[in-house]
């Protein structure tokens, strides 16, 4: 999970954007590519559109970066999103955290349109490295992830109450982990690509 810390300074972040964009002088001229150290605003012919800080002719800084119904609201660096940022999409969809050259890289929380949301460790847009997968059915993952995909160590927890706590591959249990019941009693297993073949 995000500690207290990380989300306050995300806030903080995201309040002041108004605020730092002052820090710069406007910049002058109609060719954005001649913009540096300073605060303007560009409209694409695709209809994109940026505001915020500028640096040899790139969004760098703050800024907010709307396109295709789409919307960014956070740090920019040589032209693509680096650092802390919130992106927000037609469907619904969210995403706040970490940006790297683009896409989300480092921790951070992604919302779905159904409801299920990823709070963790992001790497190049995927999720990769420890994270928490929350459903709107109840059923629940914590654990390693590796492209998205459940790898490693990990628990899930099913809608109906029972749990796995064990060994992961490509998004299934496979290896070695433990069955838990509604009563709390558990049972050491082996599991296949999702499949029991045995108890350990």
């Amino acid at each position: 999970m995000l500690n207290f810390l990380y989300m306050i300074r995300i806030l903080l972040i995201l309040l002041l954007l108004p605020l730092s964009s002052y820090s710069l002088p406007k910049c002058e001229g109609d060719k954005y590519f001649f913009w540096n150290n300073c605060v303007g605003t560009y409209t694409f012919l695709d209809g994109g559109k940026y505001v915020g800080e500028w640096k040899d002719g790139f969004y760098n800084g703050q800024g907010t970066l709307t396109y295709g119904g789409a919307k960014y609201i956070g740090e920019f660096n040589n032209g693509k999103q680096n650092g802390e940022g919130t992106a927000t999409f037609p469907n619904g969809e969210k995403y706040q955290g970490e940006w790297k050259n683009g896409y989300p890289h480092g921790k951070g929380i992604y919302t779905y349109s159904n409801g299920m949301t990823y709070e963790g460790e992001f790497k190049n847009s995927k999720f990769h490295g420890n994270g928490t997968a929350t459903h709107p059915n109840g059923s629940k993952y914590i654990g390693e992830w590796k492209d998205n995909m459940q790898n490693g160590e990990g628990t899930a927890t099913f809608p109906n109450g029972e749990k796995y706590q064990g060994e992961w591959k490509n998004g299934y249990p496979h290896g070695k982990g433990i069955d838990i019941d509604l009563n709390g009693k558990s049972t050491s297993v082996i599991y296949k690509n999702g499949k029991k073949i045995g108890k350990d």
